[in-house]
């Protein structure tokens, strides 16, 4: 079994309220279940930097 990592940023079409961040956070988590990845999720004023792990497939 070969892991992958994916690391991406964006940056926030408006300003996120600590709401919005957690909303963003809870759907993350239940897709990353899913589909069995794991990873990080981080926000810094305007941009985002997210790293996404798991199988290729």
């Amino acid at each position: 079994m070969k892991y992958v990592r994916l690391p991406y940023y964006s940056k926030d079409s408006r300003e996120m309220s600590l709401s919005d961040l957690k909303s963003i956070l809870s759907t993350a988590r239940q897709n990353n279940t899913r589909i069995d990845v794991c990873g990080m999720f981080c926000y810094d004023q305007q941009y985002f930097i997210q790293v996404l792990e798991g199988e290729r497939e």
